[in-house]
């Protein structure tokens, strides 16, 4: 049969090498065409006068020139807010990729006496410089700057101005501003742009089509015709490649095909450009930005195939694996990328068969490795099949994909990658390879059946495997290469496919099984070394002897009698067999280890369970197979395995590990004076022992970034990274050793590590471990002692700190009876009083630093103030009340926040006492005070509680102020002890809404940062409701007011000390010539400077019963991409009980907001003379209005 392939297309054929014909000559310039303006038009133009193109040069090819050849334009009608044409056009060209999109366009630069300049490459240098207006007239037409309505474009002959770079003077310029003189070159003319593409790109390729033999003569008819269209042109181009492609084709067979995916531009995915792609994406995968995930992007990294290929340069979309695309915040393993499809199409392929082959990788890489995700694929389509695979593969581990495709004659090939409706927040695509195996796809299709065939051959070739299988391959090899394309049909190729991989992963299977069983039989040997003896140990050596068929286990491992399924089995009952005679067999002292799967993470996360204790996730916990260990950043965790069948008896279990309480600076210090607060612990069962300080070791030598720091006397480097602890319990195999002694009973442990609440400093902390070990100890009798001893002296060293009484007097009895008698029912007994103690010591603490808090409230306000008797009575109350409790342990740990609530309200009551009494509108009284850190001095959120978003400071700088840049956000605290009455309450702070200060407003001429309908101080007497599980709010507060924008202030030009600055660095400068604070050093110098009391908010007016909660505090719950929110100071007033009547209204319990409006229905901050109506929201969401006349 011949396999050459032989074929006839219509408008691509390939002939034999000696086909000749001549060159094609140059095209003619076409007649210049009159120009339609509806944004069809796609020409290249030239200046009359000059006699040159319109192009781009100067300035490393960015301004707008004449030259001898030019870029193509197409000159689209700009639209008016109303959505109607204005008038006015955009140039738009081809610039960023000759004969490729038009994504770029001129735009006028600045003004001289040359004319100006311009440049091609728009970059939001503000839309309106894009704006021309044209005057056509015939075939040549005149263009005009929008903005420069008095001049127009064109070449100045004269021209004695410099390049773009300022350096050499040029007479290629276009001018940009022309006055209307006569000497100027001011007319154009307009050619179709399938002139340059004939010339500069279309008889290149058709003259080397003829070098090469191929007949083009479809490609010359096109080429010749003076109406061709562009569209049509560029099909002309593509039709010579395919060309070239089926010629290289034609000698393609099953036994050597010929590889096409060079005709697949960019297929290896080392670039996006020949790939077709499309998806919802944002700038960024980031929490917070939108949760869409990045574009398609070409991306460089090393990963490894299960066969061994390696990437290098791939294509990949990423999110965070945290971000909620529905909420846009942070939600742990939430995170999926939005819809999307990569594609390219190798187009009027001739018949055959064809191997399409790609590597992809698809993951969630917050849900860890076990988890398969959905929605993610990759295809190769023909118009007659759809023919795609699921992607779903661990982190970094991609897999490898294989298409066989019978494709008819003159049909398409699309191949890519898609997602729809995807779990994956991750993935990558990586070299598309296309073979072309001849016009047969049987003859394919039997051909990589007999190559399997011999691939298996090769394999058996000293496999250790069951004898079933591998006597099975050798005869399915043999009618393998038996088979013939003629004398065999396609279901019997299939089959025989299926049938050769069925036995290759069963010979595979095989082959592993026993060199697992060498393993297990090493450390058999171990243990028969010890010279064991009993009667599990006869039971144990019974099966090892004989498998059930004579052999033994030594046996097996050269007879590889057993298929998988009964080596499966054997080996099972073998372990436990082993299991159980060393249990058994266990001494004093011996090292037990074997029992914990994975101790020392060689194996990343295999046999650990992970949990965490926030319901919104703080930090994932890393395992990292190339230094093998384990760490949390930031985060609460709880990461264990249960142990079984173990002796009772009891144990020391250890573990090298430290938590770093805050970053080094911090953590450090706190080390040196002992006020490090240690939350991660190692624990067994129902025992428990804190991790210990990074402090206590150093090496001396730098592994990378670790920190240097002063131990004992020594300059040494502390670990910083999962790294530096590597190298340091490499230095010392003791390095941070941890242990904790436990008793089992009943033959199950529990071991892990925990950490349930952050360190107190809860910024920058770090807990990482390595390396259990685990050893027996002995039985019930004096080895209880290693347990109790321990136990006994935390018990006591938690008497010393302060509690709830009943919690310490069972603490107290449990350790009593424990140093009675150390029995086992004692050590869980005083177990759990620890546990309790724990707990209450914990929900103590806050009365105490409140305690601190309100003394120096006190001795503060005392230093200010002349304060009566009365109010000092009211403080020393409260405070004796709390003292009590606190001494005596009189409350119950649930009770703990009712008695800090009772000695805040004594507090907030003696603050307030002395100047609250006249209280009126016309004479508010300024209690500030009540509000904790009011004014943000102490460069923190100290007081506050950052509800949603993040808050950032700059201490480093002394800035005062706190912000919030390109998140949702919800500032609230909450105040206690205020009595019923009017309140006032305002705050310093500004609004800028995204990061463009050109934008503007939907629809209208309005800048969007002269505009705030996000921002707002409030008020609220109930928690701001939130969905259940996230933090952005679902509602706004009824009783709320905007803050101001950062507009409220501009200063100008050279005025930089109006503010306290010395020059305009920080700041940003609008489109008017004033500039605004761009950083939280210049927001500060506009606050703190006269004119900061513009960024005061209107007053915010509401009533208060007396009873409710009262939260205070700023909010946004929208996203906008960096918007920027910054805060100095917040205000509140007391304005008594209104005694205009307003009270019988706002003072009702169930008034939730109060407006008062004036008799032209315009808001007002305060009662005036003459009509005012006030309107009060009650909580059922109806008002009442009352009028009420101020003579």
């Amino acid at each position: 049969m011949d396999k050459r392939l032989l074929y006839s297309a219509v408008l691509v054929a390939s002939l034999s090498t000696n086909y000749a014909q001549a060159q094609v000559n140059d095209p003619v310039l076409p007649n210049p065409v009159q120009l339609k303006l509806d944004g069809t038009d796609t020409v290249a133009i030239k200046n009359i006068l000059a006699d040159k193109w319109l192009t781009n040069g100067n300035a490393y090819g960015t301004q707008t020139s004449l030259g001898t050849t030019g870029l193509g334009f197409v000159i689209v009608p700009n639209k008016g807010d109303d959505g109607q044409p204005n008038g006015t056009y955009s140039f738009c060209n081809d610039k960023s990729g000759k004969f490729g999109d038009f994504s770029n366009k001129i735009f006028l630069n600045s003004f001289d006496e040359n004319g100006g300049n311009s440049y091609v490459d728009y970059n939001n240098q503000g839309i309106e410089k894009t704006y021309w207006k044209v005057t056509p007239n015939g075939t040549t037409f005149r263009f005009q700057s929008n903005e420069q309505p008095d001049t127009y474009a064109g070449y100045n002959p004269n021209d004695n101005g410099l390049d773009g770079k300022g350096e050499t003077a040029v007479d290629d310029l276009f001018r940009p501003a022309l006055t209307a003189d006569g000497s100027y070159g001011l007319e154009w003319a307009a050619y179709p742009y399938t002139y340059f593409y004939r010339l500069e790109k279309l008889k290149d390729q058709i003259n080397s089509a003829h070098d090469e033999g191929l007949d083009v003569s479809a490609v010359e008819a096109i080429y010749n015709n003076p109406n061709a269209e562009y569209w049509q042109l560029k099909e002309a181009s593509r039709m010579i490649t395919d060309a070239r492609r089926n010629k290289a084709m034609a000698e393609a067979t099953a036994e050597s095909p010929v590889n096409i995916t060079e005709y697949a531009p960019d297929a290896n995915c080392d670039a996006l450009t020949g790939w077709t792609h499309d998806c919802i994406y944002d700038d960024t995968g980031d929490v917070g930005h939108g949760g869409h995930g990045t574009n398609w992007q070409a991306h460089s990294s090393k990963y490894t195939a299960s066969d061994g290929y390696e990437t290098e340069n791939f294509i990949e979309r990423w999110v965070n694996g945290n971000s909620d695309p529905v909420t846009n915040t942070e939600v742990a393993g939430a995170g999926r990328l939005s819809d999307g499809v990569l594609s390219q199409t190798l187009h009027n392929l001739p018949a055959g068969g064809y191997k399409v082959t790609c590597y992809a990788m698809a993951t969630q890489q917050s849900k860890g490795n076990d988890y398969k995700v959905e929605g993610v694929s990759v295809f190769a389509d023909t118009k007659a099949t759809k023919n795609s695979q699921t992607v779903a593969t661990k982190a970094n581990v991609p897999q490898k994909y294989e298409f066989l495709l019978d494709i008819k004659e003159g049909e398409d090939l699309t191949i890519g990658f898609k997602l729809d409706n995807c779990t994956a927040n991750w993935v990558f695509v990586d070299n598309f390879q296309i073979e072309y195996c001849g016009p047969s796809f049987k003859a394919m299709n039997l051909n990589d059946v007999q190559t399997a065939a011999e691939d298996l051959d090769a394999k058996l070739a000293g496999v250790n495997a069951c004898p079933t299988y591998t006597d099975k391959a050798a005869e399915l090899i043999e009618s393998a290469r038996a088979m013939t394309e003629d004398g065999t049909t396609d279901e019997e190729i299939n089959t025989m496919k299926k049938e050769l991989s069925d036995i290759a992963a069963k010979i595979e299977k095989s082959s592993a099984l026993y060199a697992e069983l060498e393993t297990l039989n090493a450390t058999i040997g171990e243990f028969l070394a010890e010279d064991p003896a009993g009667d599990e140990f006869d039971a144990f050596m019974e099966l090892y002897e004989d498998c059930g068929n004579g052999d033994g286990a030594e046996a097996l491992m050269s007879t590889w009698s057993l298929d998988n399924d009964q080596l499966t089995q054997y080996m099972a009952d073998l372990k436990v067999k082993l299991e159980n005679a060393q249990n058994a067999s266990i001494k004093p002292g011996d090292d037990i280890t074997r029992k914990i799967v994975n101790p020392s993470f060689d194996s990343g996360s295999e046999g650990w369970t992970c949990l965490l204790y926030t319901s919104v996730k703080e930090g994932n916990p890393t395992f990292n197979e190339t230094y093998k260990n384990c760490e949390v950043y930031q985060g609460t965790f709880d990461i264990y395995q249960d142990i079984t069948n173990i002796p009772d008896g009891v144990y020391e279990l250890s573990v090298l590990a430290f938590q770093r309480v805050a970053g080094n600076d911090i953590a450090s210090v706190a080390h040196d004076n002992g006020t490090e607060d240690i939350t991660a612990f190692i624990y067994a069962n129902d025992l428990e022992t804190p991790f210990t300080s990074p402090y206590t070791y150093g090496m001396k030598e730098n592994s990378g970034d670790d920190y240097k720091y002063n131990l004992n006397g020594e300059e040494v480097y502390i670990p910083n990274s999962m790294k530096g602890m590597a190298a340091a319990t490499t230095e010392n195999p003791e390095a941070y050793t941890v242990t904790v002694p436990m008793f089992v009973e009943g033959g199950t442990l529990r071991i892990g590590v925990r950490e349930k609440r952050r360190p107190s400093n809860g910024t920058a902390d770090w807990a990482i471990w390595d390396n259990f070990r685990l050893k027996y100890i002995g039985g019930k009798g004096e080895a209880l002692n290693v347990v109790t001893t321990p136990l006994i002296a935390k018990a006591a060293g938690l008497l010393d700190s302060k509690m709830n009484a009943d919690v310490r007097t069972q603490l107290e009895a449990a350790k009593t009876a424990l140093e009675t008698e150390a029995t086992v029912p004692g050590i869980h007994t005083l177990s759990a009083a620890i546990e309790a103690a724990n707990t209450s010591i914990e929900a103590y603490k806050p009365l105490k630093e409140a305690i601190d808090n309100a003394q120096t409230r006190y001795e503060e306000n005392e230093a200010s103030s002349t304060t009566s008797e009365t109010a000092k009575g009211l403080y020393n109350a409260a405070v004796a009340t709390a003292q009590g409790i606190y001494d005596n342990g009189t409350a119950a740990d649930a009770e703990i926040p009712a008695a800090i609530k009772a000695l805040n309200e004594g507090v907030t009551k003696y603050v307030i006492n002395d100047i609250i009494a006249d209280a009126s509108e016309a004479k508010p009284a300024d209690i500030t005070k009540v509000i904790a850190n009011s004014d943000f001095a102490t460069m923190s959120s100290t007081g506050w509680d950052v509800k949603d978003g993040t808050m950032g400071f700059q201490s480093g700088n002394n800035v005062e102020a706190g912000e919030f840049f390109n998140c949702t956000f919800n500032l609230q605290q909450t105040l206690v002890g205020l009595p019923a009455g009017m309140y006032r309450l305002t705050t310093q702070a500004f609004y800028r809404n995204g990061s463009d200060a050109s934008a503007k407003v939907d629809d209208s001429d309005q800048l969007k940062y002269d505009v705030n309908k996000n921002a707002y101080l409030y008020f609220s007497d109930k928690e701001i409701p939130t969905e259940e599980g996230k933090k952005v709010a679902t509602e706004l507060p009824e009783t709320k007011q905007a803050i101001k924008t950062i507009t409220a202030h501009k200063i100008a030009e050279d005025t930089w000390n109006s503010v306290g600055l010395s020059d305009n660095g920080g700041l940003k400068k609008m489109d008017d010539g004033m500039y605004i604070p761009d950083n939280m050093i210049t927001a500060q110098a506009f606050f703190k400077s006269d004119a900061g009391s513009a960024y005061d908010s209107e007053p915010l007016n509401f009533n208060y019963d007396g009873n409710s909660d009262f939260r205070i505090g700023l909010i946004k719950n929208v996203t906008v991409t960096n918007d920027w929110t910054i805060v100095k100071n917040f205000k509140l007033y007391y304005l008594g009980v209104d005694p205009t009547g307003i009270s019988e209204i706002v003072t009702d319990a169930n008034a939730v907001a109060t407006k008062i409006y004036n008799a032209s229905g315009m808001q007002i901050g305060k009662l005036q003379k003459g009509i005012n109506i006030i309107e009060t929201v009650m909580k059922d969401g109806s008002k009442k209005v009352k009028k009420v006349v101020v003579k």
